[in-house]
C-alpha cells in the first residue's frame, strides 16, 4: 500500500520530523496502520494551499464559479475550501450545472 498524508505548513520540520507528523496524521485516520509504515519519501510542495483565515469565501459564489464564456464555470480547489474533499464536491457540482445547462 501507499499512503499519503499533507501536512501543512512543514516549515522548520527537518525530514524525521515531518515523517513523525505526517504518521500521526495517518494514525489519526488509521490507527491499525500507525506502527506498520515506512516512510519513503516527503514531498515539499511550496505554496501548496492558500492562507485560508476564518471567513475567506464570504462573499464568493459557491461553486461552480461563473466564467466570462457561457458553459465555462471554474471547479476545485481554487474556488472553495482547499480540501480533497471540497475540490471534489467543486468538480461534482460543476458536471451537475453543465449538464443540466447544456441539456437545453
Amino acid at each position: 500500500y501507499l499512503v499519503a498524508a499533507p501536512v501543512l505548513d512543514p516549515r522548520g520540520l527537518d525530514e524525521r520530523a515531518l515523517y513523525q507528523q505526517a504518521l500521526r496524521e495517518i494514525a489519526a485516520c488509521y490507527p491499525a496502520a500507525a506502527g506498520q509504515l515506512t516512510p519513503l519519501a516527503a514531498i515539499r510542495v511550496p505554496y501548496g494551499q492558500r492562507r485560508q483565515p476564518a471567513g475567506f469565501l464570504r462573499g464568493q459564489p459557491p461553486p461552480p464559479t461563473p466564467t466570462y464564456l457561457e458553459n465555462v464555470r471554474l471547479a476545485g480547489g481554487q474556488t472553495t475550501a482547499c480540501s480533497i474533499q471540497s475540490t471534489m464536491v467543486s468538480g461534482e457540482r460543476a458536471a451537475e450545472f453543465l449538464a443540466v445547462h447544456l441539456r437545453a
